[in-house]
């Protein structure tokens, strides 16, 4: 959170008027943290919900090396069980999140092409832009 609040900072500083970043929040009092890295600017936390057909695709490509490989990508070369439980794991975590983070946007990803997505958090964002 504190590289979030100096990206902040440094990006305002510079003019920048909305700053788009990627996370992995684990629940509600990480919300309240990216809220007060950015005490400042208006945030909108945006999550992305897939159902499980879509979460075990992308599971499966990143297994296969189909997808941009990440350093230390714990998926690349997981076995059967392992991908299963991902899969389960972000099920939970999305079912969680929707039952306690009622002011989130939410953006359902599945069947879904990359640009879509993007353009509809672009939007989702920019109307949350008080300028």
């Amino acid at each position: 959170m504190a590289n979030l609040a100096a990206f902040h900072e440094l990006f305002a500083g510079h003019g920048a008027t909305r700053l788009v970043v990627s996370s992995h929040l684990s629940g509600t009092s990480d919300h309240e943290l990216v809220r007060a890295a950015s005490p400042c600017g208006v945030v909108t936390i945006v999550r992305l919900a897939a159902d499980e057909t879509a979460i075990a695709g992308h599971v499966r490509e990143r297994n296969l090396g189909s997808e941009a490989r990440l350093a230390g990508d714990d998926l690349a070369y997981a076995s059967p069980t392992r991908q299963a439980e991902v899969v389960q794991k972000s099920r939970s975590q999305q079912a969680m999140l929707g039952a306690l983070a009622h002011e989130d946007a939410l953006i359902e990803v599945s069947g879904r092409s990359v640009d879509t997505v993007v353009a509809e958090v672009a939007d989702l964002t920019t109307s949350a832009d008080p300028h």
